[in-house]
């Protein structure tokens, strides 16, 4: 019975068509919840790729430690839909990751059978407690590291088509995001030695296609200052100030999950579950004399951790974990795959019994899109108003650390490159000095501060304080600024309850 059932489950034209309504189910549910949270990383990809839109560049005008495609990708994404208010700005890049999602999670259910099919099932089930669909690095890379997976475990031998797809894959990524160049460069190099050594040389051209996608982004960027930013600053700077770097714990992630002592959420519910089958899966794996498999998937899972994440941390805390959760997933397959052999194509109805009742009350909620919207995006869409009412051609703007939309609601200029202030840039010499040089020579005509600490407070000295329904607010203004604002600016200020 189980083989008849394995036999019209593998069946090509049964997963295309559950793939589809799959697919459509998860993204009709993602849409109603696409102004659901308000997260500060996404708006920075967009905030920077609007400024790219306005023949700015990257790494010169605009400071950044990240890689650039998340952010001219945000900028075709503007260019092509031209939203006009905040609600549609944050629900088309959200739209565009469904649409991602959708795209790549056909493509390798008819590349990968039913193996293709239970990753996407598995992932986008459960994503939704880290949010998958922000429009983040982290999201972008997960279906692409989960192809060249795919392709490195599952392709006997490579064609010249493959060849070229995964080397563009794999500039992709490694334009995407720095923790995973180890991850994505061990996959393609795997993938690479399957070519017949006399073959080569013949397919050289397709490798070259990795450039392509660091080729199309140049215009975009400065390239003397992208690796001084993006390396320099990283190694130098941000990985110790941060202490994202924890290599003893990403080679026992799998197994630290299981601390008691973690605060527990249904994120973490779930990790420890996909783990707990990783890890028994794994044993019976060596049982049967399977080591090369077992420690492939180890050291595939251990490259994906190389950033340590907090274990069973949601929303704001687990975007972080992203290539690494879908690499667990993956690794699932794997163990599956290998243990079930001919059965291996019930892996569809594995996913779905294992993730369906932990995402079925969330998958129903009732979301109201514009009370969320309110709640969400109200505050920076009220402080860009204001700025937009009382500014010039040449006035500027400063955030601390990280209000990105009140830049775009504003439609106001930056200050300096720098369009956010961490915590790690205030405790950064290089960085701190060049602020407060910047801010003393030139104070930006607007400063929100939401500040954390005295260096960043006292940087507002000289500022009126804008009110807000009579109470101080975070938006700073220069003296000389409030003092010729006219009667027209002043009544439209106090239409959003806004006075000095």
């Amino acid at each position: 019975m189980l083989r008849n059932i394995s036999t019209r489950v593998n069946n090509r034209g049964f997963l295309i068509v559950f793939g589809v309504i799959f697919l459509i189910l998860t993204s009709y549910f993602y849409n109603r919840h696409a102004l659901n949270i308000h997260f500060v990383d996404e708006e920075e990809n967009i905030v920077l790729g609007s400024y790219i839109l306005k023949g700015e560049k990257l790494y010169s005008d605009l400071f950044s430690q990240h890689q650039p495609l998340a952010y001219i990708s945000s900028a075709l994404i503007q260019k092509l839909t031209h939203p006009g208010s905040i609600f549609t700005l944050i629900s088309r890049h959200r739209q565009a990751m469904i649409l991602w999602s959708f795209i790549w999670g056909m493509f390798l259910t008819l590349g990968y059978g039913s193996a293709g099919l239970s990753f996407v099932i598995l992932y986008e089930l459960s994503k939704i407690y880290i949010f998958g669909d922000l429009f983040l690095a982290e999201s972008l890379s997960v279906y692409p590291l989960a192809y060249l997976s795919f392709v490195f475990f599952y392709n006997k031998s490579i064609n010249p088509k493959t060849l070229f797809l995964t080397s563009l894959v794999l500039g992709m990524l490694l334009s995407n995001l720095l923790f995973i160049w180890p991850l994505s460069l061990f996959l393609y190099v795997g993938i690479v030695f399957k070519i017949p050594q006399g073959v080569v040389k013949r397919n050289l051209k397709y490798i070259v296609a990795g450039v392509l996608p660091y080729l199309l982004q140049l215009p975009f960027i400065s390239l003397s200052e992208y690796f001084f930013q993006v390396f320099y600053i990283n190694v130098q700077y941000y990985i110790p100030t941060t202490g994202n770097f924890a290599l003893f714990k990403s080679f026992f992630y799998p197994i630290l999950l299981f601390d008691p002592r973690i605060a527990a959420t249904q994120f973490l519910m779930i990790l420890r579950i996909l783990s707990f089958i990783l890890v028994v899966g794994s044993f019976l794996l060596i049982k049967l004399r399977k080591k090369i498999d077992f420690l492939i998937v180890y050291v595939l899972l251990v490259l994906a951790a190389l950033r340590f994440v907090p274990f069973g941390g949601e929303y704001y805390r687990g975007f972080h974990l992203l290539p690494w959760y879908g690499l667990l997933i993956f690794s699932i397959i794997i163990v599956c795959t290998k243990l079930l052999n001919s059965y291996s194509s019930l892996l569809p109805l594995f996913a779905i019994f294992v993730a369906l009742p932990l995402s079925s009350a969330t998958l129903t909620q009732n979301i109201n899109k514009n009370e969320r919207y309110y709640i969400n995006y109200s505050r920076q869409f009220d402080y860009g108003e204001a700025v937009r009412i009382m500014r010039d051609n040449n006035d500027t703007l400063f955030v601390v650390p990280d209000e990105f939309l009140i830049y775009w609601q504003g439609d106001v200029e930056h200050a300096m490159d720098y369009l956010f202030y961490y915590d790690w840039m205030m405790k950064t010499p290089l960085i701190a000095e060049a602020v407060t040089a910047h801010i003393k020579e030139t104070p930006p005509t607007f400063f929100y501060c939401d500040c954390m600490g005295k260096s960043a407070n006292e940087l507002t000295t000289g500022y009126f304080r804008l009110k807000k329904d009579g109470y101080p607010t975070k938006l700073y203004v220069l003296p000389q600024k409030v003092r010729r604002l006219n009667q027209v600016q002043l009544g439209q200020l106090k239409y959003y309850n806004f006075s000095f």
